[in-house]
């Protein structure tokens, strides 16, 4: 069974906050009936004596509350097993993979809610189980888009639905259609043909580019490697 561990109990700690908050109650009470102010003041006691009685009622408390959620479990397993086998398991995968925290009121409300009929543990209503879409969503809004002189108007719908984990809003998108234009399929004897290669790669280039990638000529670079330095400056 999953659960939530609780922290171990601790003893009382006393703060300063703690004592000036006590000090300032007994201040308020004077105040408020200044004429019964000996009275009051007869009555009160000092911090410490305050201090030592919170400790030991706190130590009182935690026992009391710790005896009250081990009552609590006990009461809710014994209603647990009470029930069928097979409900029994289904309730159990269940309390393992549900949202409520581990503590015995949430099991125990839990099992209520499937005895008196408003829970289905066989469909949870954190996980998706409509089959289509019609179940899941509702439309909550309807609008008209387009109509203008180039295209057709066409309604854009608003769904609001639960996938388990929150609401979920969805906006139908449409693609306008031009009512000027119809695209047909291009087919291969449509197609433009291929740009020609050109016959003459070299024309309208700078003289000497030819001969200088080709690498033979006057002007290549192997030309230019037997010339001197000074006539290649002056090339």
């Amino acid at each position: 069974m999953r659960f939530r561990r609780v922290p171990r109990p601790e003893p009382y700690r006393e703060t300063s906050c703690k004592r000036a908050a006590f000090l300032r109650k007994q201040r308020l009470e004077l105040e408020a009936l200044p004429l019964f102010a000996d009275a009051i003041a007869a009555s009160q006691h000092d911090v410490a004596a305050e201090m030592a009685c919170r400790a030991v009622w706190w130590a009182e408390a935690e026992r009391e509350r710790r005896r009250q959620r081990t009552a609590g479990w006990r009461q809710a397993r014994a209603r647990l097993f009470a029930l069928d086998t097979a409900l029994r398991r289904t309730i159990r995968a269940l309390w393992r993979t549900c949202r409520y925290p581990g503590d015995p009121p949430y099991l125990a409300g839990l099992l209520h809610q499937i005895a008196v009929g408003r829970f289905d543990p066989h469909r949870p209503p954190w996980l998706f189980h409509p089959a289509t879409f019609d179940a899941a969503f509702r439309r909550i809004g309807r609008r008209t888009v387009g109509g203008g002189p180039k295209t057709a108007p066409a309604n854009e719908l608003v769904f609001r639905g639960n996938l388990g984990a929150g609401i979920l809003f969805l906006t139908s998108r449409v693609r306008l259609i031009d009512r000027r234009r119809q695209i047909a399929p291009i087919h291969a004897s449509q197609r433009l043909p291929a740009p020609a290669e050109d016959p003459d790669p070299g024309a309208g280039r700078r003289p000497g580019f030819l001969r200088l990638a080709s690498g033979e000529g006057p002007g290549s670079r192997k030309d230019l490697h037997r010339r001197p330095r000074t006539d290649v400056a002056n090339y």
